[in-house]
């Protein structure tokens, strides 16, 4: 999936932040954290100079005490921008520009069981609900 990007995957646990640097000799400029984990904040503080070129959408303490970006629905903060920027989402899906990647689809019905699998190791991509007509 990370390939499918133009991306380069690279496994987590210890020396993390040397295999980065080994795939990015020339720097790495920007780093968003999905992951949350102390490992993943610290490698992305230690590689990124500008705290500013850093976000995470999870480790919401540790962007406030390390002074780095947090997004998503619980930083209130970031309601007004992804509101600012829906209606582009939804041109770019619509003129087919947008890929977003599905991992699984569940009915609505399932939708108890859909939300066990997110809170696990789901597959990459996002957990759709479809409601049935």
């Amino acid at each position: 999936m990370v390939r499918r990007f133009g991306g380069q995957p690279i496994a987590y646990g210890t020396g993390l932040e040397e295999r980065v640097r080994a795939i990015v000799p020339g720097g790495v400029t920007v780093a968003i954290d999905t992951v949350g984990t102390d490992e993943a904040v610290d490698v992305s503080l230690a590689l990124v100079a500008d705290r500013d070129r850093i976000a995470t959408t999870v480790a919401l303490g540790r962007a406030d005490k390390e002074g780095f970006h947090q997004v998503g629905a619980r930083n209130p903060a970031s309601g007004p921008y992804r509101a600012g920027v829906r209606s582009q989402l939804i041109e770019l899906a619509a003129d087919g520009s947008l890929k977003v990647p599905v991992g699984r689809v569940f009915p609505l019905a399932q939708a108890p069981a859909a939300l066990e699998v997110l809170m696990g190791r789901h597959p990459a991509g996002k957990i759709a609900l479809i409601v049935d007509p």
